[in-house]
């Protein structure tokens, strides 16, 4: 994983949000006239086990759905977390700095299930929800405004149980952090936690298949939905 310090990466952060000037973004689009769609997250966002995840992986396959119309990147970066102060931190990389370069219009945020790991538990409660919002006002106060949207990740629903107790043990965190902030949400465990082709063998990232149902899911959500409403 590409990593800065900590304290570096804070410098970066500020220091080329400072650097922004009163540019202007006119119908949601660049000065080459197209969407920029930046799609931050760990490894159901870069892609796990599914060959070219340029792509493969949602952020590529939202790209192709749109063609040149819309510019997105894929940020994720496997195995990072929201929290701050954690060794995988999605604080601690290269990829939240190119993020905020990028100057997108539109965000998406695919996080939560690294927060989970039981090494991570204890900071849950009283951290989550602030390192999240502190994502995402970092985002808000660009001066390009971008539509944040916050997905409510899925995993496979395994007979054991655990899904549905780790689910239980986040959602309401993750509802916090979209009332908090009035963010747009896309609330992926409903609709794709039941669906086994969907996941590639461990069940939890996402196969091909997966990768295809989720970006149209978001292609779809973007192209009709307003700012005001969720799904």
């Amino acid at each position: 994983m590409k990593t800065f310090s900590k304290t570096l990466i804070k410098f970066l952060v500020i220091g080329t949000v400072a650097l922004f000037t009163g540019c202007s973004v006119c119908n949601q689009s660049g000065g080459d006239g197209k969407v920029k769609v930046a799609c931050l997250g760990a490894s159901n966002t870069r892609g796990y086990q599914i060959g070219d995840t340029s792509k493969n992986a949602f952020p590529g396959q939202i790209q192709a759905l749109a063609g040149e119309k819309w510019d997105v990147r894929n940020f994720g970066v496997g195995g990072t977390c929201v929290l701050r102060d954690v060794g995988m931190s999605y604080w601690n990389t290269l990829d939240l700095y190119q993020a905020i370069e990028f100057e997108p219009d539109i965000v998406v945020l695919d996080f939560c299930w690294n927060d989970l790991k039981p090494e991570n538990w204890k900071l849950l409660p009283d951290h989550f929800v602030d390192d999240y919002t502190v994502l995402i006002k970092t985002f808000q106060e660009l001066p390009s405004k971008p539509r944040i949207i916050m997905l409510y990740p899925p995993v496979f629903r395994d007979e054991a149980g655990f899904t549905d107790s780790a689910w239980n043990r986040i959602k309401p965190l993750l509802d916090q952090v979209a009332q908090k902030n009035d963010i747009e949400t896309i609330d992926l465990f409903s609709t794709h936690a039941h669906i086994r082709e969907y996941y590639n063998w461990d069940s939890v990232h996402f196969s091909i298949e997966g990768c295809k149902s989720v970006a149209k899911v978001i292609y779809d959500y973007i192209q009709t939905k307003t700012v005001s409403q969720n799904i």
